[in-house]
């Protein structure tokens, strides 16, 4: 999430936008987030400007929260979005795994057999027969899947927003694998 100040001078930008991360940042500590939960993402100070004139400066502040579980992740979003008002964006939710080493060596495993396997099926259609194994190149692991979708509180809203429902669905781990193989002699 990130946190947006406008102001005639970048010391008052500042201000403002470390106000609505303080609010922000309480809100979330009462709620029971601890410090490890929450990184700072940035901190970005830009000139506005409006036909040839300094308009305004804003700053932007991102702030990440890692939250586990995430049944309360929409409640919390609400919250924020209540404690600081129109000042607040959520670029987006991503879900993932704690630990997804196991699940790696398992996909890793899964892609050795699949690639055995087509060498076979392709080697028995060509007439040959397949040899040892020469080579083995494995691409990235990578988790595929979740969820992401923005909030932004319109301005003027009273109270605080419906918490957005935040779904786990399905998330996956993928690997690939190459391999060469020699052919046996017949």
């Amino acid at each position: 999430m990130s946190f947006d100040a406008a102001s005639s001078t970048v010391a008052a930008a500042i201000e403002e936008v470390t106000k609505a991360v303080t609010r922000a940042t309480d809100a979330l500590k009462g709620a029971g987030v601890t410090e490890r939960e929450l990184q700072t993402q940035g901190l970005t100070i830009s000139e506005r400007v409006y036909q040839g004139r300094r308009a305004e400066f804003t700053a932007q502040y991102g702030l990440a929260v890692t939250r586990r579980p995430i049944g309360d992740a929409g409640a919390l979003i609400a919250m924020v979005a209540d404690a600081v008002g129109a000042s607040l964006r959520v670029h987006r939710v991503r879900l993932g795994f704690d630990d997804s080493s196991p699940l790696e060596r398992e996909a890793r495993r899964a892609a050795v057999v699949d690639a055995r396997n087509k060498a076979e099926e392709l080697a028995e259609a060509a007439g040959v027969t397949l040899g040892p194994v020469l080579t083995i190149e494995h691409g990235a692991v990578a988790p595929s899947g979740g969820q992401r979708f923005a909030l932004a509180r319109p301005s003027g809203g009273g109270g605080a927003p419906m918490p957005p429902p935040i779904e786990p669905g399905i998330t996956s781990v993928a690997a690939s694998v190459t391999m060469v193989f020699a052919i046996a002699d017949e």
